[in-house]
């Protein structure tokens, strides 16, 4: 009987070695993948483990990681809620301190961050996030949504424009850019007149800044509306459709009754209406103003001629003033 008791004891403890072999392995090969990107200068990536996440810092990012590695398990929860999904296997996100360091990683220059679902990393410049205590947050939640949509949807059949809104739509940000949502109205004037098509940014983004950023609008415009429109429950049907197999036409079709030509129209429609008076505003400002300033103008001297002829009526019926005028 002891012996057994030995034998098993001797098999849990090799068992855990092999467990915590695998993890240390996989964070060698991450590191390895990662550290010929980086400049010759950069320190080896510090590690934080905890059970819902594998932090990568550099060595000045220890506050960061820890505050990261405990938001993770409440971002993680909120994701998978919405879209009722599971993420596994554990992730990795890295931060990286040079955002130089980062561009030697990164596939478009004008991006913060990226998420590869085949290698389970999230990378994030975190140079980029000191303007804005919540943008870490914010940032690593639309990231990680990317992963979470990758792991159950195919990335061939997931358009990009989808893929984008979605992340951006649950982040409330405005994608891997970190631009700010001033801009959203203009971006809405301009998708207004039909600059872009979703055929256009089906597979892939355009290269250049302001054509990006329509890109990224244009993606949360029309996943919004399909959202107010036909609600979450159903937008969410149509991606468990998709994880089964369906193409993102016929998921459309058949979880909000319309077509997506006409659900493309429709948004369209809808942003022209909605831009309307922000283009005339925008158009004549500075008579609007001008006409404002006047009319407040006009409005301030009347009152003056009213209050001073009240005045005088008063003074008028005041039998002190009868008897000094004697």
């Amino acid at each position: 009987m002891p012996t057994r008791r030995i034998v098993s004891g001797r098999l849990i403890r090799i068992w855990g070695m092999m467990i915590h072999s695998r993890i240390h392995l996989l964070s060698v090969f991450i590191l390895v993948s990662i550290l010929p990107l980086r400049g010759s200068h950069a320190g080896e990536p510090q590690v934080l483990r905890t059970q819902a996440v594998n932090v990568l810092f550099d060595a000045p990012l220890n506050a960061p990681a820890r505050d990261l590695a405990g938001h993770f398990p409440e971002i993680r929860q909120s994701l998978e809620t919405i879209f009722q999904w599971k993420l596994q296997p554990i992730p990795t996100v890295y931060l990286v301190k040079d955002r130089k360091d980062f561009l030697k990683m990164a596939r478009n220059p004008l991006t913060v961050a990226f998420a590869s679902h085949e290698r389970n990393l999230i990378v994030i410049d975190h140079s980029r996030m000191i303007a804005n205590p919540f943008t870490l947050e914010t940032t690593l939640k639309h990231e990680l949504c990317h992963m979470l949509l990758h792991q159950h949807i195919d990335r061939a059949r997931l358009p990009r424009w989808l893929d984008e809104g979605l992340c951006q739509w649950v982040s409330d940000s405005v994608g891997e850019m970190l631009q700010s949502q001033k801009q959203s109205a203009l971006y809405e004037a301009i998708l207004s007149k039909g600059k872009m098509a979703l055929s256009d940014i089906r597979y892939r983004f355009p290269q250049d800044r302001q054509r990006r950023l329509l890109a990224y609008g244009a993606s949360k415009g029309i996943t919004t509306h399909m959202i107010r429109r036909y609600g979450k429950p159903h937008v969410i049907d149509l991606l468990h459709s998709m994880e089964k197999g369906e193409e993102i036409e016929d998921a459309i079709l058949q979880g909000l009754f319309i077509s997506l030509d006409s659900l493309e129209i429709q948004w369209q429609n809808t942003l022209k209406r909605k831009t309307t008076w922000f283009t005339f505003f925008s158009h004549y400002l500075y008579e609007i103003l001008f006409s404002l300033m006047a009319l407040l103008t006009i409005y301030g001297f009347i009152r003056s001629r009213i209050r001073k002829s009240r005045y005088r009526d008063e003074d008028e019926d005041d039998p002190i003033h009868d008897q000094w005028s004697l």
